[in-house]
């Protein structure tokens, strides 16, 4: 019986080979969920299960039927499904970790996009993104606006020259510059950038620019448009001698600083640009949400799968074989052989008993014999043989 149930923890031992290739097949099929290299991943299978079967046929199963003929000491079978669920129980954990946040930053993803689309469906126009130089909400209450929000773009200029417009002042700073009533610097401590009307030039931003003020705005409508008309006449348009120039190529002068940029259109500028912009970019988010979307249910799914995971553990851990079993028949096998052990030495004390009745047989034998000799009596060995019948003739 012990033998058997060798064989067959043997057996499931074995097997345990087989079933880490039946797993590594099911990851196969996870490989479109995951970034990574399919070459790569079926070379780590391979390696993997060649590791767990030596580990088997070479290290578990020799330690097992040694200790199963003895059961001293720990199982090395329940040893080694423990280390190994120990190491898996870190590995899905780590796992588990990485796959919920990576849901969590697809979710803040599509959050930000859907609000986003909500706002700009609302009717909100983007602005230009603000320097981190300047804190949040420092703008807010304050008269006057920044130079894009106050003017438009004049008539016949093309959709390149006015992209390559709005490129110049975006990049030299210009544009998002914030033009006051009076003309005058913010207080210290303010921490912004203002535009102010500085002495005309010949070729000026007011051939391309005309003022623009939404007079609904509170902080807009406080300008003047000859306080912005003042601002346009200060910077120079193409490079003529003015210390602070743009061009409709998207070159740019702000004192000693030069650069050039190039955006594909205009989307501040002017209200009929801003519009634009919003059309597009409502497109474009439409786009993005779907992706995101499909980001968050290939997270989800991702998150899903290595849970599974986890639950196969534990019910693998639930359903190992026990032990018990084979420690009822270890025991039923050292009670027989106890069994046997007293029977033989019962045995062998009878065998003794019989010996020393054979040999006092004997001597009693002898003793017989000894007396009759000495009584001139037949004994034992020299009694005559009894009569045989003769026939009677007729």
């Amino acid at each position: 019986m012990v033998h058997n149930l060798l064989l067959e923890l043997t057996n499931r031992l074995d097997s345990l080979a087989a079933n880490a290739s039946a797993f590594m097949g099911s990851l196969q099929r996870m490989i479109d969920l995951q970034d990574v290299d399919e070459d790569a991943f079926l070379a780590y299978k391979d390696r993997l299960i060649h590791y767990l079967e030596r580990f088997v046929s070479e290290l578990v199963v020799p330690e097992l039927a040694a200790w199963a003929e003895t059961l001293d000491g720990e199982n090395p079978a329940q040893a080694a499904m423990r280390s190994a669920a120990s190491a898996s129980h870190v590995s899905l954990a780590a796992a588990h970790a990485r796959a919920e946040a990576k849901l969590r930053a697809c979710w803040d993803d599509l959050r930000d996009l859907r609000a986003e689309r909500e706002r700009l469906r609302s009717g909100e126009h983007a602005v230009p993104p603000a320097p981190h130089t300047r804190a949040e909400g420092v703008r807010d209450g304050r008269p006057g606006a920044p130079l894009w929000q106050v003017t438009d773009f004049a008539d016949g200029l093309s959709a390149v020259e006015r992209a390559g417009l709005e490129a110049a002042l975006e990049a030299s700073g210009l544009l998002d510059a914030w033009v006051t009533p009076d003309g005058r610097l913010l207080d210290p401590g303010t921490y912004d950038v203002v535009v102010t009307a500085t002495r005309p030039v010949a070729a000026n931003l007011g051939a391309v620019l005309r003022p623009a003020i939404d007079a609904d705005d509170p902080q807009a409508g406080a300008l003047r448009p000859e306080a912005v008309a003042a601002v346009l006449a200060g910077i120079g348009l193409g490079e003529a001698g003015a210390g602070t120039w743009v061009d409709v190529g998207g070159r740019w002068q702000v004192g000693p600083l030069r650069g050039e940029w190039a955006k594909p259109d205009a989307e501040y500028i002017g209200h009929g640009a801003r519009e634009e912009a919003r059309r597009r970019r409502l497109a474009l988010l439409e786009q993005r949400i779907s992706e995101a979307e499909a980001a968050v249910r290939a997270a989800e799914a991702e998150l899903a799968a290595v849970e599974q995971r986890q639950r196969v553990l534990a019910d693998e851990l639930e359903r190992q074989p026990g032990e018990q079993a084979l420690r009822d028949a270890h025991g039923a096998a050292v009670a027989a052989a106890h069994e046997l052990e007293r029977a033989a030495g019962r045995v062998q004390r009878q065998e003794e008993k019989v010996k020393e009745a054979e040999q006092a047989a004997r001597k009693a034998r002898r003793d017989l014999d000894e007396a009759a000799s000495d009584l001139s009596l037949p004994t034992a060995r020299s009694a005559p043989s009894p009569p045989t019948a003769r026939r009677c003739s007729p």
